[in-house]
């Protein structure tokens, strides 16, 4: 018999990726936090992610914003997916959300992940 205290709770986790902020959802608990795009803020992060278990972080590719959350996650075995921002818009459209905010976004990252599951981005990130 498992201890079901001590099991982590399997998540999907959108991110909304700026030049100087990550706006974080957790999907299954929808929870959301902001933190900043800095090495201290993605070590912030990727603490909070660590009490669960993730089974995607997905983000938009903006070109380089993202690579420093992208490599961190994948130096903590999490799987990352990056996806083109197009995907992103044809989901939201299948799904009728024309509301736009970071948080709104990173909460449609979220449900992206957790219906479409996405193929992870392999390897390693090189900026």
């Amino acid at each position: 018999m498992t201890n079901l205290k001590k099991s982590k709770s399997v998540v999907n986790i959108g991110v909304d990726v700026g030049k100087f902020e990550l706006e974080v959802c957790i999907y299954e608990k929808q929870l959301h936090w902001r933190d900043e795009n800095t090495a201290e803020g993605i070590k912030r992060i990727l603490k909070r992610l660590a009490h669960y278990h993730v089974e995607l972080l997905v983000m938009e590719a903006t070109g380089r914003y993202e690579f420093n959350l992208a490599q961190a996650a994948y130096e903590k075995q999490i799987s990352v997916c990056i996806v083109k921002l197009l995907r992103i818009r044809r989901f939201a459209g299948a799904i009728e959300q024309i509301a736009k905010t970071d948080k709104l976004d990173a909460e449609l990252i979220a449900e992206f992940a957790f219906r479409v599951q996405p193929e992870v981005t392999p390897g390693k990130v090189n900026p």
